[in-house]
């Protein structure tokens, strides 16, 4: 018992340490602009788990389950880019929000260990909802996100400025209120430089988040603030690589076992990534202690993912790029629907092995925002699975017309070709 009360006083001295934490534990509340100084433990938990591992191999970081020992399963989704309609449709008689039935077909498919999707907009509940150019979100978004199965958010992105510092602290404290994880906008500097370290059934997983720039809202930001608020690289060129992997090497040192490097970058509604997203993006992961994925956002569009075998410190081993993985949920109106209103989920399994965590196999899901133009209630959007419902023998219930389902055919032929072969292409049956 003594031994036991010793490991536990030590892991918690370990958690007061990691003040401010980057990565950041819904768990813990934030009043007045404030952050927790603390990670929360899980819910329910009141010690941090004590294993019969040797002491030094326990983790200073909140345990999270895992379905299987050794191996962490994740999916990753594009954008929650909510324009005026989503919004509106989701509008309650009592002025509350219901974003649920957009994800009542998705959520199906949710079933990893970690879920991950890039919330593109600010959550200030203290101003009204609000779209293009800049967006600000009811806080039911985060909470029936949450309900599909999302357990982490990223914040990084061209958007994260739009409700300026306010909306910024407004929004940590709605993730934070909903018990959700989450990183990519920081309050202070020590939150910043703390890297983001996840543990799930024992193994580390790190995040670090980027963001090309913020569309001129920095100067919005206090100027005080400005170092901090969000990290910002040049997409344009590959000049931030050693930044890049410096704050990658920051989550190794931090005990990260395995690294995702996020970054909203490139070029709006195209295909493909640019010559110099493709050679950043190599580099990365080419380098031994680099990221072991590049996940990457902002096309609006899906754009290809590629598993390339490269050496790292542990030997051989397969790293991921997702170039873009496109719009999770969005209605852009008319702005090229064919790429805005479809996107992939990529599934990854990591496992630990002899040589350290890996990649053991990868694969991706087209998805799609099917829009009812008969409705303008909570009916008019569904994410759903492109492939369970192209490859119908007859016209799914789902679809109000053929043209539709048209659609949904011509999405599934099309983002196979995008995407490529270099993973496997999933139905989501």
């Amino acid at each position: 018992m003594k031994i036991r009360t010793k490991v536990s006083c030590l892991l918690l001295a370990l958690m007061v340490a990691l003040t401010f934490a980057s990565c950041t534990d819904g768990g813990a509340s934030s009043q007045s602009g404030a952050s927790s100084q603390v990670q929360s433990l899980p819910s329910g938990q009141s010690t941090l788990p004590v294993s019969s591992e040797p002491e030094e191999a326990l983790s200073p970081y909140p345990l999270h389950p895992t379905k299987k020992e050794d191996e962490v399963s994740i999916q990753f989704c594009g954008d929650i880019l909510l324009h005026y309609q989503p919004v509106q449709s989701a509008l309650l008689a009592d002025g509350s929000y219901d974003f649920s039935p957009y994800f009542s077909e998705v959520s199906k498919l949710l079933t990893a260990d970690l879920k991950i999707v890039n919330l593109e907009g600010a959550v200030d509940d203290s101003r009204e909802p609000s779209s293009y150019p800049c967006f600000n979100y009811p806080s039911e978004i985060i909470r029936d996100a949450m309900g599909a199965g999302f357990n982490f958010f990223l914040t990084a992105n061209n958007h994260s400025f739009d409700m300026r510092w306010s909306g910024l602290l407004a929004t940590r404290a709605a993730l934070q209120a909903a018990g959700a994880e989450f990183d990519g906008t920081y309050e202070t500097q020590e939150q910043c430089d703390t890297p983001c370290v996840l543990n799930y059934g024992g193994i580390e997983i790190g995040i670090v988040t980027y963001s090309y720039g913020d569309n001129g809202m920095i100067v919005t930001i206090p100027e005080e603030h400005r170092p901090y608020a969000m990290r910002e690289f040049n997409h344009d060129s590959t000049e931030d690589l050693d930044r890049l992997l410096g704050d990658v090497r920051k989550c190794r040192e931090a005990g990260a076992d395995f690294v995702i490097l996020s970054l909203h970058w490139g070029a709006e509604y195209q295909d493909a990534p640019n010559a110099t997203q493709k050679a950043l993006a190599k580099a990365l992961i080419n380098t031994p202690d680099g990221p072991d994925i590049v996940l990457g956002n902002h096309a609006h569009a899906a754009q290809p993912t590629e598993l390339h075998q490269v050496e790292t410190l542990n030997g051989t081993a397969n790293r991921l790029i997702v170039y873009s993985l496109g719009n999770f949920i969005a209605d852009q109106s008319s702005v090229q629907v064919d790429k805005t209103r479809t996107s992939q989920m990529v599934s990854v399994t990591i496992r630990k092995t002899e040589d350290g965590v890996k990649i053991a196999d990868a694969a991706y899901t087209p998805l799609m925002t099917y829009i009812r133009e008969d409705t303008k209630t909570s009916d008019r959007y569904r994410v759903i699975p492109v492939g369970k419902y192209a490859l119908a023998p007859t016209k799914p219930d789902i679809f109000i017309n053929n043209a539709d389902w048209e659609f949904c055919k011509r999405a599934w032929t099309r983002l196979q070709s995008v995407i490529g072969d270099s993973v496997p292409c999933l139905t989501g049956e």
